[in-house]
């Protein structure tokens, strides 16, 4: 039987969650079951597959354990089978398709606008990890490798400025939570422009200077 991996499930989740997101209050509200069974008729999850499944559950439980979705549509009905979208998770599905939120989705992104290393994609696969899990400091610690990051401190200001006080904050703490959610996830969102940025230094490097 084939394997789906997790993060594959987590797209298509997120992906549904997006298209069933209610615009405007007088429309459908998101419910459980309607997710799930969607999910299910894209992933072909079939009665002998328990597997994927329980697979489906575990990354649906992680949506709401690491704070993107929440239970209850309003103080009238504020229990399950009813969900709606956090702050968070709004912020997320603004851009489904190339959000932290989805690594598998960012990952293709960043694919499509230049060239990473090895070194530097596994650092970067780490650190999506780590958002998704909602282990914040530990994704601003292992983001990046140093190679990339140390190469382009004179080139991009505003873009290292971002990646030098996020790592700053994780070794030299001020405060009891320094690392936030948001400073996380501007930080992915930058490092596709980052990664562009260096493919065509490589490419001038290649035609112009060798």
């Amino acid at each position: 039987m084939p394997v789906v991996q997790p993060i594959s499930i987590r797209e298509v989740l997120l992906a549904e969650i997006k298209a069933q997101e209610p615009r405007d209050f007088t429309g459908p509200t998101l419910q459980q079951t309607s997710i799930l069974n969607a999910v299910a008729r894209k992933l072909g999850v079939t009665q002998d597959r328990r597997d994927l499944e329980q697979a489906i559950l575990t990354q649906w439980s992680e949506l709401f354990r690491t704070g993107l979705l929440a239970w209850g549509l309003n103080l009238s009905n504020p229990n399950p089978p009813f969900f709606h979208l956090t702050e968070r998770g709004r912020q997320a599905l603004e851009n489904v398709a190339r959000d932290p939120s989805n690594p598998a989705g960012y990952l293709r992104h960043l694919s499509s606008v230049g060239h990473i290393d090895s070194i530097a994609l596994s650092y970067l696969k780490e650190s999506l990890d780590c958002y998704v899990a909602g282990l914040f400091k530990a994704a601003a610690k292992s983001q990046f490798a140093r190679e990339l990051r140390d190469g382009f401190e004179s080139a991009w200001g505003a873009v290292t400025q971002q990646i030098r006080s996020t790592r700053n904050e994780v070794g030299h703490p001020s405060s009891i939570d320094p690392v936030t959610p948001d400073t996380v996830h501007a930080s992915l969102l930058l490092f596709p422009e980052l990664s562009k940025l260096t493919t065509g230094l490589r490419t001038w490097i290649i035609n112009d200077l060798t």
